[in-house]
């Protein structure tokens, strides 16, 4: 029986349509979060007329974070000197109280102008957050310094000053609050050591190294050009979103967004503290950083491998002459059951209904593994592919300390030119790859 063109055509997007359709709501597909509108934060940035007003406004308190020195020989007036409050840490009343006790704050939380220089962005940052960290809700920022203040008309002041709450809130986070919202929708860690352009998927080398399972790289530096020019809190926000994973997984700026550093003093997390703050995004900083985590050994890590490291781990447990698991390495491949048998790294496990099947595999393959020593190696379809990254986030709540990312996935071990065993029968066919049952 002849079919027309016309049918064919319309055959074929029918077909279409209803793969595209099976693709969306199959089981082993990452659904794509559909972004968030939440209302966004005032920005913390105020302008110098906007600053004339809060100058003789009742009740505003203004911090002058520059030098003593500076702070001598000109200042806005009523600032309160405090050089200090960048380096103090909200949560220890012990070093804060005195500040707050010159602030003459008896119960109530006085809206705060913190003025710097140009310069000073960095440690203006770091005051915003011990501030919002310690409750106050209204804190403003004026980075013109002084000389465009006086430029503008603005008196000033010279000489040294004559005059020097409790409930706190999670702005500066610690590694527990960090660990306990380890794998949680809604969370998302941004790591700042190393450059990182959005429109490329690489990863710094710092992720080779080690992050907390879970991270984004976020680039403080390529977005320091939302600070200049003009730019709206708009396009900082596209911005923004664009440092997800991939293109189609772009950050939710809905989420609560962690930022850490190398450590507590690494340059560059005040000035991201700011950045998401004026992006209007709900921002917690865990100030003790990548140090701090790394400082106590029961906390998880994650780390993406490079294709050589995992064969050389593959040939230490015989994986990779004899497609057994190993005994003491824990490899999960996250795709479908069927590319798994057409060819899969040596020693790994097909996981596609990550974690639902997990502890059904766990019980087959590596029952007496200890998992709080055993590395759990997680892969996929290459860099384009999210589920290993989405596993390493939540493979810590199943109690995985040591998370090896393989991101490059098949493709790379592929090129390498190294061994795909399959699990196929005579006839093409996958065999014992029925899914658990459920």
């Amino acid at each position: 029986m002849m079919t027309s063109p016309q049918s064919s055509v319309c055959t074929l997007i029918a077909l279409l349509v209803l793969h595209l359709q099976a693709e969306v709501q199959s089981p082993i597909q990452w659904p794509l979060r559909q972004p968030l509108s939440p209302e966004v934060r005032e920005s913390p940035w105020i302008d110098v007329p906007t600053l004339d007003k809060l100058v003789t406004a009742v009740g505003v308190e203004i911090l002058d974070l520059r030098p003593p020195e500076e702070y001598a020989r000109g200042h806005l007036p009523r600032a309160v000197s405090a050089p200090e409050l960048p380096a103090l840490a909200a949560r220890d009343l012990i070093t804060l109280q005195p500040l707050l006790d010159r602030l003459g704050s008896t119960g109530s939380y006085p809206p705060i102008v913190i003025f710097a220089d140009p310069s000073g962005l960095e440690r203006a940052g770091r005051a915003a957050a011990v501030l919002e960290g310690a409750g106050f809700d209204d804190v403003s920022v004026f980075s013109g310094g002084i000389q465009a203040w006086q430029a503008s008309g603005g008196h000033v002041e010279t000489g040294a000053e004559s005059r020097e709450k409790e409930a706190l809130r999670d702005i500066l986070v610690s590694a527990d609050w960090v660990r306990e919202h380890l794998g949680k929708d809604g969370f998302q860690l941004l790591d700042l050591r190393g450059e990182r352009d959005p429109a490329h998927l690489a990863f710094p080398e710092q992720f080779r190294n080690g992050h907390i399972p879970g991270s984004l790289p976020l680039d403080v530096n390529y977005l320091k050009q939302w600070l200049t020019g003009p730019r709206t809190r708009e396009e900082l926000r596209v911005e923004l979103a664009r440092f997800g994973l991939r293109p189609a997984n772009p950050l939710n700026l809905g989420d609560t967004f962690v930022i850490y550093g190398a450590d507590a003093t690494s340059s560059g997390a005040g000035l991201a503290y700011l950045l998401l703050r004026h992006a209007g995004v709900d921002v917690r900083w865990f100030l003790g950083g990548w140090a701090a985590w790394t400082s106590e050994p029961s906390n998880p890590v994650a780390r993406v491998v490079s294709t050589r490291e995992l064969r050389e781990l593959l040939k230490a447990g015989n994986a990779e002459l004899a497609d057994q698991a190993p005994s003491d390495l824990v490899i999960l491949d996250l795709r479908t059951y069927r590319d798994f048998a057409i060819g899969h790294l040596p020693g790994a496990q097909s996981v596609p209904f990550f974690p639902e099947s997990l502890e059904d595999v766990m019980q087959r393959r590596w029952p007496r593994v200890d998992r709080s020593q055993s590395p759990l190696v997680l892969y996929c379809y290459g860099i384009g592919c999210i589920r290993s990254w989405k596993a390493s986030k939540v493979a810590p709540l199943f109690g995985f300390r040591e998370i090896l990312w393989f991101r490059a996935g098949i493709p790379a071990w592929r090129e390498a030119g190294l061994p795909l065993p399959d699990s196929l029968d005579s006839e093409g066919s996958p065999f014992e790859l029925a899914p658990p049952s459920r």
